[in-house]
């Protein structure tokens, strides 16, 4: 297979981040820092214990195998992560660390200060809110607003529709500042759910009920700090030209305009892949558990090989699993055939050698056998050098 030069690098966003420091912390790779006070300290131990067994673990721990260059788009600042960075695992770009949280924290609640200095960064949010408003609504849904508030006419959920009002409320808020009007506007466009009466009752609600503002409040908070992240990381994207994963955004095309959201899912299916056929005509597979899998496998010479190749699958990738699955196959197939092959060549290189020893007194039969021996060793280098990332798990 010819090579084919791809990205050395890869942003992993939301999800991913906590899964990869969630393993590095059970792998002592990162800690809770030292400099931080102890309120942030334990919030900080409870972040880590909630994420080490997150469902995308191994997902985040392959990206560390797939590319030379892995960043982190966000990450908790009271962790001490230099471990991970002096070993050269991750990588932070310390202009957009931390930044949507001070961005946040400079909003005043009542959102008479919320208005975005820049036209351009609500534009951005605002073609923004297509791709995150199911992960915004997932996370209003699961943590909070669902089944709070009451049964509406239909029988549907009050406060899945509050939620949905909410997330598409703060957008809105952005261009004027105003969150209240924005918040209406949302409640009245959900057809048949919310007349102009039953919307005023909800937001005549939070003014006298405490505890529904502030919930409310909440999240429309939450929404905004999402998609500050969402668009720093999108940023940092463009700035490093470089994919990224995150579960905070979904785009269907492999390229959007506003990035490449695909190029390492591909990768991660075409490693699945990969396994199935591998244990199928071997045996045994690439294995990617743990901290300690991806050390053994970033120290194996051959991994930059199988790196090139994996590419190769994941671009197939895009044409269907089918198409994919079916060159994968065939691809390690007949790796597995030619390094059966080199066996023998090994062999005859071995016994040129032998018999090169007591020919060394006879020059011209000696220089045949030498060149013989070169050129079979020459072989054997570039049959290795092509198929020999079959062996990358040994």
């Amino acid at each position: 297979m010819k090579s084919i030069k791809g990205q050395s690098g890869v942003i992993l966003d939301g999800e991913y981040v906590h899964a990869l420091l969630g393993a590095a912390y059970a792998a002592g790779y990162v800690t809770v820092s030292d400099a931080v006070s102890d309120e942030e300290a334990s919030s900080a131990e409870s972040y880590l214990s909630s994420v080490a067994k997150s469902r995308l673990r191994r997902r985040a721990l392959e990206m560390l195998v797939f590319y030379d260059k892995v960043y982190l788009a966000d990450y908790h600042e009271a962790l001490d992560i230099k471990k991970l960075k002096s070993d050269g695992l991750i990588y932070v770009n310390e202009t957009f660390s931390g930044a949507a949280l001070k961005h946040i924290e400079s909003m005043a609640y009542d959102g008479k200060q919320l208005k975005e200095i820049t036209e351009e960064r609500l534009a951005l949010k605002q073609t923004l809110l297509p791709f995150i408003r199911p992960f915004l609504k997932e996370l209003l849904l699961t943590h909070g607003l669902r089944g709070r508030r009451g049964q509406s006419k239909d029988n549907s959920d009050i406060g899945k529709h509050i939620a949905i009002a909410t997330c598409n409320a703060a957008v809105g808020e952005l261009a004027t500042g105003e969150f209240i009007p924005a918040f209406r506007k949302s409640l009245l466009s959900l057809p048949g759910i919310f007349s102009e009466e039953t919307a005023d009752a909800v937001i005549e609600r939070m003014y006298n009920n405490r505890e529904f503002y502030e919930e409310v409040n909440f999240w429309r908070m939450s929404c905004h700090f999402e998609l500050e992240k969402a668009r720093i990381m999108l940023q940092t994207s463009s700035a490093l030209n470089l994919p990224f994963v995150s579960n905070r955004l979904w785009f269907h095309k492999r390229k959007s305009r506003l990035g490449d959201s695909q190029s390492g899912k591909n990768m991660s299916t075409a490693f699945r892949l990969c396994q199935l056929s591998m244990s199928e005509e071997i045996g045994y597979a690439p294995v990617v558990e743990s901290l300690q899998d991806v050390l053994r496998l970033r120290e194996d010479e051959r991994l930059k090989r199988f790196r090139d190749v994996l590419l190769e699958w994941s671009i197939e990738v895009r044409s269907g699993r089918e198409v994919a699955e079916k060159r994968i196959r065939g691809d390690i197939k007949k790796a597995n055939q030619e390094l059966k092959k080199l066996a023998k060549w090994r062999k005859t290189s071995r016994w040129l050698c032998y018999f090169s020893l007591p020919l060394a007194v006879l020059p011209y039969i000696s220089t045949i056998t030498n060149l013989s021996s070169v050129a079979c060793q020459m072989f054997i280098d570039r049959k290795e050098g092509m198929y020999g990332w079959m062996g990358i798990t040994r």
